[in-house]
C-alpha cells in the first residue's frame, strides 16, 4: 500500500474501525492516566481501541526507519503535533509506541459522527530531544507574564500564508508527492482551561490529495498538556462533517478537565 495513503487510510479507519458489539463499552469520559478525566457531553460516547488493529498499524507506522523523512511525518508535524516534537519511534520505548487509540462517537438523528482519538505522553527529553525547544515548553505552561501565548505570529497571518507554509514544509521531504489544500486553520495557542491551568490547541481542516490524485478530507483537532514533568497530546482525527459536529462539544469538554482523575 502506498505510504502516504496509508497514513489517511490510518486516520479514516480510527473514525470507524469500532465494532457492533464494543458499543456497549461506550463511556462518557476520556481517562488519561497522570493527567485526569475530560466529561464528555450526554450524547457523545468514547469506545477504547486499545489493541486493536488499527493502533497496531499507527504505532507500527511511526517505528519504521525512514518514517521521521516521510510525507506522513511532514503531515504529522504540520497539523497534528506541536512543534519540535520528536516523531522517531524507532525505539521500543518511545511514547509513539505506547498511544493509546479511542473512537469518539455522536449520534443525531441526521446520522452519527466519529473520529479517531489518539493519545501520547511522555516526559520532556522524550518529546523533545532539542533543549532549545523543551526550554521553550517548559515556559508555555507557566503562569507567568513571560508565558508565551502563541505561535506562528497568530493572529496576523492570513490562511494563504499558511498555505505558504505547509506547501515549502511538505516541498523539503525528498520524494514526496502528497498535496494538502488548507481549508481552514486555527495554529497552536494556549487556552486556560477551567481549574486556572493552561492548554495549548490547534485545529486544521484539509483536503489531502496523493500521488494518484485520490482525495481525502481530514480535520485534526489537537489539544497539548502538562501536568508535573509528563506532557499529553490528545489528537482528534475524522473528517470535516464530523468536524463540523463535534469540535464545539469537543472545546467545552476540554475546558472542563477534572486533573488528578486518570486511572
Amino acid at each position: 500500500m502506498n505510504r502516504i495513503l496509508k497514513k489517511i487510510r490510518t486516520g479514516i479507519l480510527a473514525a470507524g474501525f469500532i465494532s457492533v458489539s464494543a458499543l456497549a463499552m461506550a463511556q462518557n469520559v476520556l481517562s488519561v492516566p497522570g493527567l485526569g478525566t475530560i466529561p464528555l457531553p450526554h450524547d457523545m460516547h468514547l469506545v477504547d481501541g486499545k489493541g486493536s488493529s488499527v493502533e497496531k498499524m499507527f504505532i507500527e507506522n511511526t517505528q519504521r526507519p525512514d518514517f521521521g523523512e516521510s510525507s506522513q511525518a511532514a503531515f504529522m508535524e504540520i497539523v497534528a503535533i506541536p512543534p519540535g516534537m520528536d516523531l522517531f519511534a524507532e525505539k521500543g520505548t518511545h511514547p509513539f509506541n505506547r498511544a493509546h487509540l479511542y473512537q469518539l462517537q455522536m449520534k443525531k438523528p441526521q446520522g452519527q459522527y466519529t473520529a479517531g482519538v489518539f493519545v501520547v505522553s511522555g516526559n520532556g527529553k522524550e518529546l523533545f530531544p532539542d533543549s532549545r525547544v523543551r526550554a521553550f515548553w517548559d515556559k508555555a505552561f507557566s503562569e507567568g507574564s513571560d508565558r508565551p501565548t502563541s505561535l506562528f505570529g497568530l493572529p496576523k497571518i492570513q490562511l494563504s500564508e499558511y498555505q505558504s507554509i505547509f506547501d515549502r514544509f511538505l516541498a523539503s521531504r525528498k520524494g514526496n508527492k502528497m498535496k494538502i489544500k488548507v481549508m481552514s486553520f486555527a495554529p497552536w495557542h494556549a487556552y486556560k482551561n477551567a481549574d486556572g491551568t493552561y492548554r495549548w490547541q490547534q485545529e486544521a481542516k484539509a483536503v489531502v490529495t496523493d500521488y494518484r490524485g485520490l482525495s481525502f478530507p481530514v480535520w485534526i483537532y489537537s489539544a497539548f498538556f502538562r501536568e508535573g514533568d509528563q506532557y499529553f497530546l490528545i489528537y482528534l482525527e475524522g473528517s470535516h462533517m464530523a468536524g463540523a459536529e463535534l469540535d464545539e462539544p469537543w472545546l467545552a469538554s476540554l475546558y472542563q478537565l477534572k486533573r488528578g482523575d486518570g486511572v
